[in-house]
C-alpha cells in the first residue's frame, strides 16, 4: 500500500486572534503584537518539526470588519522576511496573498527577495480575494480579478525565470523588463486557496 507524508503547518492570523474569537475576548492585542510575539511562533513551529508558517494578507480593512478587528493588519511578505532571519529550515508563506490588488511586477520583486534570502524556502499562496471594499481601496476593479490573477502570475513567472521580459497582455504590458534577484530555484511553489469548483479548475490548469 503507497503512504503518503503528512504535512503540519502554522497558520498566523495577522491581529493575533481569528475574528471570531476576537468577539469573544476582552483585550487589546496591540500591545501584544511585536516582532518577538512573530519570532517566538517562528522558533516554536521550528523546533517542533512544522512544515512551513503560513501569514494572511489583507491591504485595507472594510469598515464592517473593522469594528471587531485590532488594527494590526502587518504585511505577510515583510514580517516573513523578518521570520527568515531567526529560523533555517521551516518554510515560510503567504496563507493567501490577494495577488489582484498588487503590481505584478512590485509583488515578483518581493517574492523574489524572500525566496531570495530564505535560500528558497518561500511559498507563495495565491487567493482572488472577496472584498470588493478591499478592491476599491486599492483602485482595481474587482471584476474579471480571476483573469487578472492568472495574468499576473504569469508575468511573474517570467520576471523570475527570463533575463529580459517582454509580455503583452490585457492588465500588463511590459518591454524587455529586467527583475533581480531571481528566486533561490527558478520560481517558488504557487498554492491557490479556494473551495468552489472555479477554485479547483483554476488549479488544475495551474498545474
Amino acid at each position: 500500500m503507497s503512504t503518503q507524508q503528512l504535512h503540519f503547518n502554522a497558520f498566523i492570523w495577522p491581529n493575533g486572534y481569528h475574528e471570531a474569537a476576537w468577539r469573544l475576548v476582552d483585550d487589546d492585542v496591540r500591545n501584544v503584537l511585536g516582532m518577538s510575539y512573530y519570532t517566538d511562533i517562528a522558533r516554536i513551529a521550528e523546533r517542533g518539526l512544522m512544515d512551513s508558517i503560513f501569514l494572511a494578507d489583507n491591504i485595507a480593512i472594510a469598515e464592517y470588519r473593522a469594528t471587531h478587528l485590532p488594527q494590526t493588519q502587518f504585511d505577510p511578505i515583510s514580517v516573513l522576511s523578518a521570520l527568515a532571519a531567526v529560523t533555517s529550515r521551516i518554510r515560510l508563506a503567504t496563507g493567501i496573498c490577494i495577488v489582484p490588488e498588487h503590481n505584478p511586477v512590485v509583488l515578483a520583486k518581493d517574492v523574489a527577495t524572500l525566496d531570495y534570502l530564505s535560500r528558497g524556502r518561500f511559498i507563495l499562496g495565491v487567493g482572488l480575494g472577496w472584498s470588493e471594499e478591499e478592491f476599491s481601496a486599492v483602485g482595481i476593479p474587482f471584476e474579471r480579478r480571476a483573469r487578472r490573477t492568472i495574468e499576473y502570475l504569469e508575468v511573474m513567472r517570467r520576471l523570475w525565470t527570463e533575463e529580459h521580459t517582454t509580455f503583452k497582455g490585457e492588465f500588463v504590458n511590459l518591454d524587455g523588463a529586467r527583475s533581480y534577484p531571481k528566486p533561490h530555484h527558478g520560481a517558488p511553489p504557487i498554492f491557490f486557496g479556494g473551495e468552489s469548483d472555479a477554485a479547483l479548475r483554476r488549479v488544475l490548469k495551474q498545474c
